[in-house]
């Protein structure tokens, strides 16, 4: 649900011409994709997206984002947001099973905007064929 809302997004802003983000809150266990408000003074506020796709969607029960970590920030965030060429800094966001303690990893491309789940070793994996 989480790569399918980032995708999603990526592809929107792409399509539209307009930036979008995935908000994610309620303490990681809802996301959204918004959009800038034309409505507002300036564009500046954002608004959900009432497509099927971008509405509000509650992650499974035992499901949380942990954390998302922007490539090069030391400081959180609670969005990832593409540009309108559906670009996107590179992030990594913590997806938490609390139920059975497993983590995921969801991989935002920086160029692509593309993202995709990996577990903790594919990850690892795919870093370390990375600096090889």
């Amino acid at each position: 649900m989480v790569a399918s809302s980032l995708n999603y997004a990526r592809s929107y802003a792409a399509t539209s011409g307009k930036p979008a983000r995935v908000l994610f809150y309620e303490n990681g266990r809802c996301l959204r994709v918004e959009v800038p408000d034309d409505t507002s003074e300036g564009g500046r506020n954002m608004r959900e997206l009432t497509t099927s796709a971008g509405r509000r969607r509650n992650l499974p029960e035992d499901v949380v984002v942990n954390r998302i970590v922007k490539v090069g920030s030391s400081q959180g965030t609670d969005y990832i947001e593409f540009d309108k060429l559906g670009q996107a800094e590179a992030a990594v966001i913590e997806i938490i099973d609390t139920g059975g303690g497993n983590k995921m990893y969801a991989v935002v491309d920086s160029i692509t905007g593309r993202s995709r789940v990996y577990s903790r070793n594919e990850l690892e994996e795919s870093c370390a064929a990375v600096l090889e």
